[in-house]
Parts: C-alpha cells; structure tokens; sequence
C-alpha cells in the first residue's frame, strides 16, 4: 500500500484537467482501503500483545481510538466505494453507447478478451504474477458487468437511477473492493518490475503474492460467483500459510525498513518485562524515565499538527522524506521543533482575550488533555461576538511541555 500512496502522489503532481477524475476516483479507493486496513492491523497488533495490548502506555488502544473515525471523515468508505461503481459504470457506459475502447479509470484491460483461470491452481499458479493479474483482472471485468446489468434491470422496472444504484449496493461495494485492490496490486507489481534480480526482488515477490493471495482467500465474492471453485479456495488458504512461514524470517528486517522511530513506539517494542517493573525498579527501564515522559508529553502538544499549517508542514515533510532529501529522523526534529513553537508563540504573541459561555454537552480528561463539547456557545471578545451551535474544545496545561 505504500507503493500504491507513492504512485498517487506521482500522478498528483503530474496532474492536469484531463487527470482530476481519475485521481479523485484512485484517492477514494485508496483511502478507503488504506483505513480499514490500518484499523485492522491495530486490531490485529492489539489481540497479539494480550493484555499488553490494552495499556495505554503501549499506544496500541490510544491509536485505535485515534484512526477509528479516518473510516468516516473525508468520505464514508463505503459511499467511497460506491462513487468508486458509478465512475466505472459510466466509464462502461459511455464505451457501450459509442462503441469505443475503454481508455481510462484503468480499465482498458477489459478491451481483450476475458482471461482465462486455471481450473485447478498449483502451487506455481498461485505464485504466478500473471496469473495473479489475471484473477484481479477477471474479478473487476465480471462484477462491472454483473453490476451493469442490475442496474439496467432495475431501470426497465421504471425505477430512478439513484434506486436502481442503492438496491444495487451489495454489487457497488464489491466493484469498488475490486478496483482498489487491483489498482494497489498493479502499483506495487510495476515497483517490483523495476528492482534488479536479487534478494529484495523475491521478498517482494513473497510480498506481492501473500497479498495476493490474502485477497482471495478473505472476499468471499470469489467463492459467491464462482471465481474460485472450492478445491482452489483450500489450495489458497494452504499458499498463504506457507507464505506466512516464508516471510516470518524476515519480518523484523520489513518491519523496520519503515524507519518508525522509537520515539513513537511505547515499551512493549522493547523489553516489556522491564517495562511493566517501572513501578517497583526504574533502572531497568528501556528507555530512560525522563525520555519517555518527555515523548509522551510532547504527544500531548502533537494536535496543532492537524491545524492547516501543522497537515501542510506535514505533507511537504513526507515529500521530502519520501524523495530523500530529508531524513525521517530530522523530518520528527521539525514536527517537534513545530509543536513547541506553536505553544509558545500562542503564549506569547496572541494578546486578544476570548470568553465563551455555552451548555456543556459532555467533558473529559485523559493522558493531561482536557476535551470539552459545547452547545449553543457564545464567543465574546473586544469588538465582536458569535454563536455556534457545537463546537469542540481540546485543552492542554503548557507547563507540561519540556522546553
């Protein structure tokens, strides 16, 4: 997936009139995908740490409930997924009305004919990067048609067009999985073409085909349409396993080739023994007492990140990291160096006073951050005043922050 972001920023930076369908059609599919995908591997990170897992200190829970609602804002996934089915059976249409070629949205794979899926798949197969294709590939091009088709039917019993497309829902999500997957395959497929023969070119191709494999094995639209017979389900569920065991050696090496900071890793990344004896022995800490408490208030102050300032500063840092003009050990430095300086610039530099009066709908404290949400709120200051119907206040003590 992170092949897949990379490409979008490629084409966003390209991008022109002709392009911006496209790119809004890609950023949906991947943001949907992306987010659940990333609420799942919390998930998952959460249930192998047992209860460890629950701590706050280990962030695992606090993220969960962090990244939960990236799933809503911006676009619910699953409206995503069904602007995603409109685009393409537009696309579908417009070919079908005029005759011509698919040409855009990624579907002129459908211009040939149908690709052909092996009716007993070995191992080999499986493991086949054409094949794989193949399968996304035959995935997309029937569900387009199954789902052109239902609309069709639904529109000759004279219903609208938005009826026909919301009993058509199952279908829409299902083409919009599709095109996502395919696309986010294709993307790191092509990353995977360009790597020389060697050892990271087979990790990659382990990669690419767990995720593959992964795909077929967990939507059961591949089994309900009869993509996949029942003796070639059981054949993929054995090759993910056997992917499992391959990759597990190099796991570690994967994990940290992402360059996650320790920084921003709670104690069970370390010695987690250690670490649940603070309370009785603090020598044995993995990381000293006074570093930690100085990274876990400096979370605290992390929120004017998501200013519009704090999101642009971020984003060009992630440029620059990603093209490598910046090391992400510096790009933290600056985010930290930003943290700081909005506090104290909104200490020392704003000098107009804001009173607020309102109902207080509901209020809590956690980790040193107050969250405060009003109603019917009154802002009041020297020369003007304005009510708002809800707001949401987040709170922090600024003698918390290690200068």
């Amino acid at each position: 997936m992170s092949f897949a972001g990379n490409y979008l920023k490629s084409i966003y930076v390209r991008r022109n009139p002709e392009t911006n369908k496209a790119i809004h059609i890609l950023s949906s599919a991947f943001k949907a995908t992306m987010t659940w995908h990333n609420l799942r591997t919390l998930q998952e990170c959460r249930k192998a740490c047992g209860g460890q897992g629950l701590k706050t200190e280990n962030l695992v829970g606090q993220l969960i409930s962090e990244y939960d609602a990236q799933s809503t804002f911006e676009g619910d996934n699953n409206v995503l997924m069904q602007q995603i089915s409109k685009a393409l059976l537009a696309e579908y249409l417009a070919a079908q009305k005029k005759k011509t070629p698919f040409k855009g949205l990624w579907l002129e794979h459908m211009n040939g004919l149908a690709p052909v899926i092996p009716s007993c798949l070995t191992s080999s197969h499986l493991r086949s990067s054409q094949i794989q294709t193949d399968v996304f590939y035959f995935r997309e091009r029937d569900l387009l048609n199954r789902f052109a088709a239902e609309v069709s039917q639904h529109l000759k019993l004279r219903k609208s067009r938005e009826q026909a497309l919301l009993v058509s829902h199952q279908l829409a999500e299902e083409l919009g999985r599709a095109f996502a997957d395919k696309t986010i395959f294709l993307a790191f497929k092509e990353a995977e073409e360009k790597v020389t023969a060697g050892s990271l070119k087979n990790i990659l191709s382990l990669i690419r085909s767990l995720y593959a494999l992964v795909i077929l094995d967990e939507d059961a639209a591949f089994l309900r349409y009869g993509y996949l017979s029942a003796e070639n389900a059981a054949a993929v569920r054995q090759g993910v396993s056997k992917l499992c065991t391959e990759l597990r050696p190099h796991a570690l090496a994967l994990v940290s080739s992402f360059g996650i900071p320790d920084v921003f890793l709670g104690p069970i990344a370390f010695d987690w023994i250690a670490a649940n004896a603070w309370s009785s022995s603090t020598s044995s800490s993995p990381l000293p007492i006074k570093q930690f408490e100085e990274e876990e208030t400096m979370a605290t102050f992390e929120l004017y990140r998501r200013s519009t300032i704090g999101l642009c500063l971020t984003e060009t840092l992630d440029e620059l990291v990603s093209n490598g003009t910046l090391s992400p050990e510096i790009a933290i430095q600056v985010l930290v160096q930003f943290d700081k300086s909005m506090t104290d610039a909104l200490e020392t530099q704003v000098k107009s006073k804001v009173t607020l009066k309102g109902h207080l709908h509901t209020y809590r404290f956690c980790d040193n951050v107050w969250t405060f949400i009003l109603q019917d709120a009154l802002f009041k200051n020297e020369e003007s005043q304005e009510n708002i119907g809800g707001v949401k206040i987040v709170a922090c003590d600024s003698k918390l922050l290690i200068q």
